[in-house]
């Protein structure tokens, strides 16, 4: 999605909170709350002395709702429109350990070896610049919205083969992050 589409969504709905409509999905959790499963996981590796970059923050919502468990939390989009939802929602509700910045998630500035966490919640997942910025032994934990396998648009139908060709052209780039935060 575009800059353009996030910056729609802030100023029509103000931010993710806010809408409404339920969306349709397939999971491969049948069983389980898929946003359960990333949170509690996420969770596992909570510290105060831990320091988490949010990659495709948004409006913060999550981040907000997890920043308690951690020493610092640092949000990155490219959103302007989404990010002033943030600050408001930061300092209605006296968060002091998030701060949040407007950067692409692929080239964003920090030090090497920065965060010992990263994640994104169906944001962008720059691989390299992931395992640039996490300290060795790191950890990124992403939940990706991926097409349905059977979906269909203008009369084509894509395959799980396509799919996966899709996805294996980011293979290279998430298995260099993987090596170099040890994983």
């Amino acid at each position: 999605m575009s800059k353009d589409f996030y910056d729609r969504v802030a100023k029509e709905f103000g931010g993710y909170s806010f809408i409404t409509r339920k969306s349709e999905h397939e999971t491969v959790f049948p069983s389980v709350d898929p946003e359960n499963v990333f949170k509690s996981k996420l969770l596992e590796y909570s510290g105060k002395d831990v320091r988490v970059v949010d990659v495709g923050c948004g409006d913060c919502r999550f981040a907000f709702s997890i920043a308690g468990n951690f020493k610092e939390v640092v949000g990155v989009d490219t959103s302007i429109e989404l990010l002033k939802v943030a600050a408001e929602k930061m300092e209605k509700n006296g968060i002091t350990n998030v701060r949040f910045m407007e950067v692409d998630a692929g080239k964003t500035g920090f030090e090497d070896n920065s965060f010992d966490l990263s994640f994104s919640r169906r944001g962008p997942t720059p691989y390299e610049e992931i395992g640039r910025i996490l300290k060795p032994g790191g950890r990124f934990i992403v939940i990706e919205v991926m097409p349905t396998w059977n979906y269909s648009c203008g009369g084509c139908r894509y395959s799980k083969i396509l799919i996966r060709k899709k996805i294996s052209r980011y293979l290279p780039d998430m298995n260099r992050c993987l090596r170099k935060v040890g994983e």
